[in-house]
């Protein structure tokens, strides 16, 4: 999708089913830059976290269906959600901001061998050009930090239920803290 439509596309959208490089999402649009787009993700009429997607990630964007807003508007939805607040001129300044809230998020990235890659963890510093994440594996062992280049990021999630799961998780044993 050309990049002047889809900007014009994002400043209509209330809520869009979204098709990127790496999957596909239903959400709605809080935020964007000529960059980044914030959005919060809904399955099935329920929230489940934030997303930030490249602009240059989107290949279509479909409006929901009139039926399906409606319905949105009965469990009200979108009424009490809070949007972060962050600075997406790029991924430095966005991910700049979500260090300081110190959430976990997820990352998605295409590798240095092609394939996709998925890890959840912190983030343990901010480049110029890259991530530095400090990821868990399955068993909440804390791994080597990775770094992460801007430019291969898909998707960075976040506030989601899986990550608000491992949240709990790291508070009710401290042995394995959010600090390791």
């Amino acid at each position: 999708m050309k990049r002047k439509k889809l900007l014009k596309r994002l400043a209509e959208a209330k809520a869009a089913d979204v098709s990127y490089a790496s999957g596909w999402d239903s959400w709605k649009v809080l935020d964007y830059s000529g960059t980044l787009v914030l959005a919060v993700s809904e399955c099935d009429y329920a929230l489940d976290g934030f997303r930030l997607i490249p602009l240059s990630e989107i290949e279509s964007l479909k409006p929901r269906k009139p039926i399906q807003a409606e319905i949105e508007r009965y469990y009200a939805l979108y009424d009490h959600l809070q949007t972060p607040a962050l600075d997406l001129t790029d991924w430095r300044t966005a991910l700049e901001g979500l260090s300081k809230k110190d959430p976990l998020l997820s990352v998605e990235w295409r590798g240095e061998d092609g394939y996709f890659c998925w890890r959840i963890g912190k983030i343990e510093r901010v480049k110029k050009r890259s991530l530095i994440l400090r990821a868990f594996d399955v068993n909440a062992v804390w791994q080597e930090p990775q770094k992460i280049p801007f430019d291969a990021i898909h998707r960075v999630s976040f506030g989601d239920r899986y990550a608000e799961g491992w949240k709990l998780w790291f508070e009710r044993h401290s042995d394995s803290a959010m600090s390791d």
